[in-house]
């Protein structure tokens, strides 16, 4: 069983954090028009929804399969890596194996 290393993981929440605070300090004009965009389109245009909910679906098994690339194996070279990244099966196994919460 490959251990994650809770410490890498916390800092680079922390890290994300504080690039999102960052930017609505320095950039909250553009936060705001995205933030309008995103309500226009999900509330106002409804037939965006199967649109947004895509963007959705891609966006969290991007993050499954870059967790499962990144954390399930030992370093292997870049070419593994890419070869085992497009199998969502296998990823979503070692997600509820490793983080069954």
């Amino acid at each position: 069983m490959t251990t994650i290393n809770e410490g890498h993981i916390k800092r680079l929440i922390a890290l994300e954090n504080d690039k999102v605070q960052e930017a609505l300090i320095n950039h909250s004009v553009y936060l705001k028009v995205v933030d309008d965009m995103i309500y226009f389109l999900s509330r106002e245009f409804r037939r965006h929804d199967i649109q947004a909910c895509l963007m959705l679906r891609h966006a969290l098994e991007s993050t499954c399969l870059a967790a499962y690339a990144l954390f399930s194996k030992p370093e292997t070279d870049e070419c593994e890596v890419m070869a085992g990244f497009g199998d969502t099966e296998k990823a979503y196994k070692w997600i509820e194996k490793e983080f069954p919460g």
